[in-house]
């Protein structure tokens, strides 16, 4: 099973409760909205050290000789890509409930695979989370 959804849908919170009472492997999302927020410091020196990586590839410029070069780019990319691929395939072949890292993309094609997608309202989503960082009005949040 693959769970996504928008963000502040509680994919996280869900997949560990349908994981639990279905009695199947719990897979985490490669990075929580705090991690990719800047927002704990309860990561793993090996969990920031790949975040690094990451927005350095996807974020990153090419800047011809004196900086990144696009061949070495591209690399980091499809590596990163590669690795993300090879864990959710491994993932699926374990079972279990995969949140995020593509996985419904991924194993779209993959028979015996349920894939949900979780959604709701703006103000369902960020106010109880949080309510205290983003200000909604009637015209949406802030």
């Amino acid at each position: 099973m693959t769970i996504w959804g928008q963000y502040g849908a509680g994919a996280e919170a869900i997949g560990k409760v349908v994981a639990e009472r279905l009695g199947l492997p719990y897979h985490e999302q490669a990075f929580s909205s705090e991690e990719i927020e800047g927002g704990t410091d309860a990561g793993s020196l090996k969990n920031r050290a790949t975040l690094a990586e990451v927005f350095s590839a996807m974020g990153g410029a090419y800047g011809g000789f004196e900086g990144r070069d696009v061949v070495t780019t591209q690399k980091e990319k499809r590596d990163l890509v590669a690795d993300n691929n090879d864990t959710v395939w491994r993932y699926a072949e374990e079972g279990g409930v995969i949140i995020g890292r593509n996985a419904t993309v991924i194993l779209a094609a993959r028979s015996r695979t349920v894939h949900v997608l979780l959604t709701g309202d703006v103000k369902d989503r960020v106010q109880p989370e949080f309510g205290h960082r983003v200000r909604l009005s009637g015209d949406g949040p802030r």
